[in-house]
């Protein structure tokens, strides 16, 4: 098997194989069940003796149920093999989620699905989405601290903010978060109680909706590259494009050296060395100067 080929990441894998001690005729067969966190590492590895089938499927199921978000399905295979049908997209997963128009911010919710007591709303978002990091940590701590109209239980969500993905946790009343690996999608399971726990989650289904990123605010991020023009002199700076979102640097460069009318001030090549380095330190690229931070 070529791992070059497959993604390990976040992922639960039970194989068959044979171990052969110090190479000689020795045969030992086993099961092997591996977890992958979500950088591709092996993070927990059992072996089952091969006549232990049913408990390596038993464990193999126990751990896939823990995953979240979870598989979108579970295949098991002979020798490899999968119908081709297995290797497509589901409904409404992936290539087949419906994308949102430009700029909208529309969760695709599931839920409520309820207990006496409690009301539980799943969020799904299109991956175009990018949202503000610290809205949604907003968002996050107001329904921590009842202000979504009833207590919240749980929040647990992936999220794709201009910082990268990043995972938020509520529980116990403390906000969690730590940087995920790449996602699908942007989605979030939260868990109100109380007789208003329905509304409260309609609620918190706003405020996070609230926290995308408008198009503007995508549009204004995505230039990345600021050109100013104090005392006289020419100073650009440059920001790192985490997410692809910027037209290519010189294009935008030359949009504004046209939009200031800068094309006989500044200094070109300097310019280029501050687009390639994306400090997001303002240098003076004016044609003459000897250059440096822009004071």
């Amino acid at each position: 098997m070529n791992a070059g080929l497959l993604d390990f990441k976040n992922k639960v894998v039970l194989v068959t194989g044979v171990g052969r001690e110090s190479g000689g005729a020795f045969e030992w067969r086993f099961l092997r069940l591996f977890v992958f966190d979500p950088g591709g590492r092996v993070a927990r590895y059992e072996l089952f003796e091969d006549d232990r089938e049913v408990d390596a499927l038993a464990r193999f199921d126990a751990l896939v149920a823990g995953l979240w978000p979870g598989p979108l399905s579970v295949h098991r295979t002979t020798h490899g093999r999968l119908p081709r049908e297995a290797l497509e997209w589901p409904p409404g997963e992936g290539a087949r989620l419906p994308r949102s128009a430009a700029g909208s911010t529309h969760a695709h919710t599931h839920g409520p699905d309820s207990t006496a007591g409690y009301a539980g709303k799943s969020f799904r978002f299109s991956p175009e989405l990018v949202f503000s990091h610290e809205r949604l940590a907003r968002a996050a701590l107001r329904a921590s601290q009842g202000l979504a109209g009833a207590p919240l239980a749980r929040f647990k969500g992936i999220f794709r903010t201009q910082q990268g993905f990043v995972l938020l946790e509520i529980a116990g009343g403390t906000l969690h978060e730590e940087r995920s690996h790449h996602r699908r999608d942007s989605r979030a399971d939260a868990i109100f109680e109380g007789a208003d726990a329905a509304p409260a989650a309609e609620r918190l289904a706003g405020w996070l909706e609230g926290a995308a990123l408008t198009e503007r605010e995508r549009n204004a991020r995505a230039e990345e590259i600021e050109l100013a023009l104090p005392d006289g002199r020419v100073c650009l700076e440059a920001h790192r494009d985490a997410y692809g979102l910027a037209p290519p640097a010189d294009e935008a460069l030359g949009r504004l050296i046209a939009a200031e009318d800068v094309a006989a001030r500044i200094d070109l090549a300097r310019a280029h060395e501050t687009l390639a380095a994306r400090e997001g330190i303002a240098r003076d690229v004016t044609r003459g100067s000897a250059g440096g931070p822009c004071t």
